[in-house]
């Protein structure tokens, strides 16, 4: 084999790169004896989307045509979608952004968590993004992830819908992705974003025959016009309201009836208000434990309203096999709906059917039960989420011989944490899902305050639940 001969530096010695010149990767050395390049391609990036599945709507054929000619301009601006709760935002949006051009990037979703205890934020939200365009190491600064989101929006523009927004804070820095088609979603129109450069539109009530028609549609079952006329007329052509309602009549049709005058305490009517209490007074009627469970998820410590059913078994005091009989009550009568995002987290969790199901559950609980249950509800709960951290953290940390906590509530069901990975899918599923209420419900002066959980320096203790091995797991009062 014979030796090639070196390309002598007087070749480029006539030519000087700068910065400016530079594309790419570059070979620099004193003699070149053998050069090899690879026209392999780089890494292909995914292009996600994560759009949920299109619903069905009714007589919005004017709001499609306005929002399909927004988003398919050359250059389209942000669309800032507006309506009061149930008017069908959502539902339009994912019609229009599915009728768009897919962009070359694919097309981002999420949830801003507007109802939620703790609406995710825009670190968040820009890691999120990320990891779905294929970028599996976030650069820790903020400011670097989200310059990097930026350019790669840049090089494939990405599709985007921000639903529910909380807050100009999450939402005006990801207005920069554009152009491309991006719809946002909001009950009232933060003036912050009114500023920016977006196209508002606000969504109106359905007509009177397309209330019909979309009632009628749902429920097969007949309504006297005496009872359907003034039902319609309560649900003030708000689409979440009306299915509601004909859900309602299908599952009981006894139960439609003109709801008379409520207590002066009672919760305040609004039209989705209205068909969630309707609906779990019909249930109550037929499924009281239903009805029971359904109040108990209104007072668990969620940040936003995704349900675990181990911890819905705990704070109802039921068994989970009980639990997930009542759960599916609730999921044929339309108050919740199974909801599992992640693959890698365990089945069985659920989120309300509605986007104010949690508050209304939660209210239901104070005034139904009292608040010395719903403290009592929100009380077990916490105990299984303590009593299942501390059996992951000893899976996690062995060597650690930590005090076991002291629980009000011992839990009857307890899942057996016995592997480290079953540790890290706990946690993983907890941090995603549970976090400590903003506000607990109001106790009132003539109502005794429940006991709080005992610390862990507390000496009473009185009980204590053992692993195999007979170490403690956890201790009662």
């Amino acid at each position: 084999m014979t030796r090639p001969d070196p390309v002598p530096a007087s070749v480029f010695a006539s030519t000087t790169l700068t910065d400016s010149d530079v594309h790419g990767s570059v070979v620099q050395a004193r003699d070149i004896h053998r050069l090899t390049i690879s026209t392999a391609a780089g890494p292909v990036r995914p292009v996600p989307f994560q759009l949920p599945r299109p619903r069905r709507l009714t007589d919005r054929t004017g709001d499609r045509q306005l929002l399909a000619g927004w988003l398919g301009e050359r250059e389209p601006l942000p669309v800032l979608l507006t309506g009061e709760g149930g008017i069908g935002k959502t539902a339009l949006a994912l019609a229009a952004l599915h009728g768009a051009a897919r962009p070359p990037g694919g097309v981002l979703y999420a949830d801003l968590g507007a109802h939620s205890l703790l609406p995710p934020t825009l670190d968040a939200l820009v890691g999120r993004f990320l990891r779905a365009l294929g970028i599996t190491t976030v650069p820790p600064d903020p400011a670097e992830a989200y310059a990097l989101l930026l350019s790669l929006a840049d090089d494939r523009p990405v599709g985007l819908l921000l639903d529910n927004a909380a807050g100009w804070e999450q939402v005006t820095p990801l207005l920069a992705l554009a152009p491309a088609p991006m719809v946002v979603t909001a009950r009232t129109p933060p003036p912050e974003l009114l500023a920016a450069d977006v196209r508002h539109h606000r969504l109106g009530p359905l007509p009177p025959d397309a209330a019909h028609h979309l009632f009628t549609t749902t429920c097969t079952r007949p309504v006297p016009a005496r009872l359907l006329d003034p039902l319609l007329a309560r649900c003030a052509g708000r689409p979440m309201a009306i299915v509601l309602a004909a859900a309602r009549h299908a599952l009981d049709p006894s139960t439609t009836h003109l709801p008379g005058p409520r207590p002066a305490a009672a919760l305040p009517e609004t039209t989705v208000d209205d068909a969630l209490t309707h609906a779990h007074d019909a249930l109550g009627a037929s499924h009281p434990a239903a009805a029971r469970l359904y109040r108990v998820l209104g007072t668990l410590p969620l940040p936003g309203i995704r349900i675990d059913t181990a911890m819905a078994a705990a704070a109802a005091a039921l068994d989970p096999d009980t639990c997930r009989r009542l759960l599916a009550t609730l999921t044929d009568r339309r108050l919740i709906t199974p909801d599992n995002p992640d693959p890698d987290l365990p089945d069985g969790r659920f989120v309300f059917a509605a986007a104010d199901g949690r508050r209304h559950a939660a209210r239901l609980a104070t005034l139904t039960d009292g608040p010395t249950a719903a403290h009592t509800f929100l009380a077990r709960a916490l105990d299984w989420l303590t009593a299942q951290a501390h059996d992951a953290a000893r899976q996690l940390a062995p060597h650690r011989r930590d005090l076991p906590p002291e629980l009000l509530h011992l839990p009857t069901h307890l899942p057996l944490i016995g592997t480290p990975d079953q540790a890290r899918t706990f946690f993983a599923t907890q941090t995603t899902s549970s976090s400590p209420p903003s506000t607990p419900p109001a106790t009132p002066a003539s109502t005794p305050t429940p006991p709080s959980s005992p610390t862990p320096t507390s000496p009473t203790c009185c009980a204590a639940a053992t692993t195999r091995s007979g170490s403690p797991r956890w201790t009662s009062r």
